[in-house]
């Protein structure tokens, strides 16, 4: 790295930068993006490390982590995966991007597939997300003799207010902690 962004060979990592001698840990990502864009060598290098990348939680991908995936591996024959969840999209406040998988399709050539199994929850759990997926996107949801069997538990709560419900999870935390010990 050169010009304002050149360190010493001692560099630290810390909470506020200093020219040269520490950077942040949101410096990171910018900088590996702008060593990728200027340095053939670099690109390389990573280009020739992978042959296959997973994108895990897609769907709260930032702006400055896309360009890291697009200077790294747009235009290759690195086969990508990008799995998310647009229903999942919780990091917006964090500059998660609004239609990334779209750009990511468009960028990358991707295929779009749906996934419309959930392997992780017992029955009566998909049962129920499958009622709200009815709701939100009916082609998304699932025939109900797909969704058979006993398994999991449902419980629904009930809370005065958000301070009843904060002393209540609160409590039933440490219970689960004394349990533990």
């Amino acid at each position: 790295m050169t010009g304002r962004d050149a360190l010493s060979s001692d560099y630290t990592i810390g909470t506020v930068r200093f020219l040269g001698s520490q950077i942040t840990f949101a410096d990171l990502v910018p900088l590996a993006v702008e060593i990728l864009k200027q340095s053939n060598v670099a690109r390389n290098a990573v280009r020739q490390t992978y042959s296959h990348v997973f994108l895990d939680e897609f769907q709260d991908c930032t702006n400055v982590q896309y360009q890291l995936i697009h200077a790294a591996f747009c235009g290759t024959d690195i086969q990508l995966t990008a799995v998310g969840d647009t229903k999942q999209r919780i990091m917006g406040w964090a500059g998660a991007l609004e239609g990334i998988s779209q750009t990511f399709a468009l960028d990358f050539g991707a295929r779009r597939l749906n996934l419309y199994q959930n392997f992780r929850s017992q029955p009566r759990l998909r049962r129920m997300q499958n009622e709200m997926v009815k709701v939100m996107d009916r082609q998304a949801a699932m025939p109900d003799d797909q969704l058979a069997g006993e398994g999991g538990s449902i419980e629904i709560l009930e809370f005065e207010g958000s301070q009843d419900e904060a002393a209540r999870v609160a409590s039933a935390i440490q219970s689960w902690v004394r349990m533990r010990v």
